[in-house]
């Protein structure tokens, strides 16, 4: 079954949701309305919208698929560039040529300077920029609190989380 296949009334909560993630702050009401002015009865409401989230999901993993061969050709063309640049660069050093001019492009070597650390032991401390990022650990405080019981800085909380198979 796919989403030309749901009621009518589940097509347009699907539209609804595709709006509303446009805006901020999704009307949550506004949906459960829709739904309740399906006159389906609830299993099958619920089961047309088992679909939708399947069909979502499929759709999900598509676009992730279709982001990796996008990802993976950005970097072939990067290559690519970088290889084009570095005939080129050798093409004009082995002609000791600094500039060219052609009817379309200039190509020219331009001077810059890098910095770049011998001994980094050796670098005195005022050189050295320390980050540092701070974050609870909290598999370790889950297993604190499952040990000793809750604390004044943390707890446990129970949630569900929906499955749909």
């Amino acid at each position: 079954m796919n989403i030309y296949e749901l009621s009518e009334n589940i097509r347009i909560l699907s539209d609804m949701i595709d709006e509303a993630q446009d805006e901020q702050g999704e009307d949550l009401q506004a949906l459960v309305d829709t739904l309740e002015a399906n006159e389906d009865a609830l299993d099958v409401k619920l089961n047309n919208i088992g679909w939708l989230l399947a069909e979502t999901d499929q759709r999900i993993k598509a676009y992730e698929e279709q982001e990796k061969r996008f990802k993976a050709k950005k970097e072939q063309a990067k290559k690519k560039e970088e290889r084009l640049k570095e005939l080129v660069a050798f093409v004009l050093q082995s002609k000791s040529v600094d500039k060219l001019q052609t009817n379309d492009f200039n190509y020219s070597f331009r001077r810059s300077t890098a910095t770049k650390i011998l001994n980094l032991e050796d670098v005195p401390a005022e050189f050295i920029k320390t980050t540092v990022k701070e974050a609870p650990n909290l598999t370790d405080i889950k297993n604190y609190i499952k040990e000793h019981g809750d604390t004044t800085w943390a707890k446990l909380e129970e949630r569900k989380s929906l499955q749909v198979k």
